[in-house]
């Protein structure tokens, strides 16, 4: 009986194409935690679409008009690097911009999950067929979901890592969603149930609501800058993926919230903070920024921010990213900016990849952050560590009062 089911499934695996095979056998490395046998089951769901309201119409028009205010006075575009790349898989984006049709903008933004706008910020079309078409694929992101609420609930306190020296091993991502959920929440005294606002996404399931892993991280992001800087400490993040890590910080008690982002990513944050946030008032570039809590600005208005105007300013997975002369000028801006800490979340690999910039095809090596901090000057790391949720990246903490 078992050596037929082995056959069974040795046959499947070979029925899987070689670069298929390979790039899931990448992937599963990303998991923290032994997966134990038989591997758990993880109930999942691609959030179903999510039909816009006549308030999100009108949110829409909001973000429209700060978006082409900030396309009025942008001036040119750094050399090349990854998000000159994705950027060029994003047209679909930038026609429904370009259109400025409000009703449109909010039908696009409320399923954005599954669209070309969150390449390489949440999942992307990309991602969402091949989530679609590979049921294997769709079990291994789903399973990576659950590894980091079990990383994020070893990190607060809540759970023991399993320790492969002694004791039980390969237990912790066999235990119930909802376990984990509740262990985190106790020891946090927060609530971390995500706001049911993510048409076209993957997400596990739970009692309270649905998770995916930028969730989680978000969540931790959160949470941590909460131990460092404290309650009502104002932040600036540098590249704020969809505004998640806004999101929880305003729940988790942080102040005043700023994101430094590309204008077209600014309207991804702008609708998903108001969505999950209606009772604030989230300010857009050219609003009256004295009402509102959190504010979404497009990059080129950094220097006209006051010095020492944050307790903390936040990268998390982007400044490898970017161009080396943006990034470095944004540590130096840093500098002048807080008042205390910066705060980095980030990968060392220093990857290679392809650029087509003025019809030339360039070779670039993305950034590491600490060589480029200690480049800049003026920087006393504080701290540096393993980050918790995510193999292969570090967090520091710099002191650059």
């Amino acid at each position: 009986m078992l050596s037929g089911l082995w056959a069974t499934a040795r046959r499947a695996a070979r029925a899987i194409p070689a670069v298929e095979r390979y790039r899931l056998k990448r992937y599963s490395q990303m998991i923290s935690h032994a997966v134990g046998h038989p591997r758990p089951i993880i109930p999942r769901v691609i959030v179903p679409d999510i039909a816009p309201t006549s308030e999100d119409e009108h949110l829409a028009e909001r973000l429209l008009n700060a978006y082409r205010l900030c396309k009025a006075e942008e001036r040119g575009v750094a050399g090349p690097d990854v998000w000159s790349s994705i950027r060029n898989q994003q047209d679909p984006f930038f026609e429904v911009l370009s259109d400025g049709q409000p009703r449109q903008l909010a039908a696009y933004l409320c399923n954005m999950s599954r669209l070309d706008a969150t390449v390489g910020v949440t999942q992307g079309h990309f991602e969402y067929r091949r989530i679609l078409t590979s049921p294997e694929y769709q079990y291994l992101i789903a399973l990576m979901i659950k590894d980091k609420l079990v990383s994020f609930a070893e990190a607060t306190g809540a759970l023991s890592p399993e320790n492969p020296e002694q004791g039980p091993w390969g237990r912790s991502l066999h235990l119930e969603t909802d376990s984990i959920v509740d262990l985190i929440e106790t020891a946090i005294g927060q609530s971390i149930r995500p706001p049911p606002i993510d048409g076209g996404l993957l997400k596990i399931e739970s009692r309270g609501g649905l998770f995916h892993d930028r969730d989680v991280h978000a969540q931790y992001a959160a949470w941590s800058m909460k131990q460092i800087a404290g309650l009502g400490a104002s932040i600036c993040e540098i590249g704020g993926g969809v505004g998640r890590a806004a999101y929880w910080s305003c729940r988790f008690g942080l102040g005043n919230y700023s994101i430094l982002d590309l204008p077209h990513i600014n309207v991804l944050q702008g609708f998903y903070l108001q969505k999950s946030l209606p009772g604030e008032h989230i300010v857009l570039f050219g609003e009256d920024g004295t009402q509102g809590k959190i504010r979404v600005l497009p990059y080129f208005v950094k220097e006209t921010i006051p010095d020492d105007d944050f307790d903390l300013i936040l990268n998390q997975d982007s400044l490898p990213e970017i161009n080396a002369s943006v990034a470095l000028d944004y540590l130096r801006w840093i500098k002048k900016k807080s008042r205390k800490w910066f705060y980095s979340i980030n990968q060392e690999a220093a990857a290679s990849y392809s650029q087509t910039w003025n019809s030339d095809v360039l070779e670039q090596r993305q950034n590491i952050v600490p060589r480029m901090v200690s480049h800049v000057g003026g920087y006393l790391r504080i701290s540096r560590s393993i980050y918790w949720l995510r193999r292969g990246y570090t967090c520091e903490i710099y002191d650059v009062s």
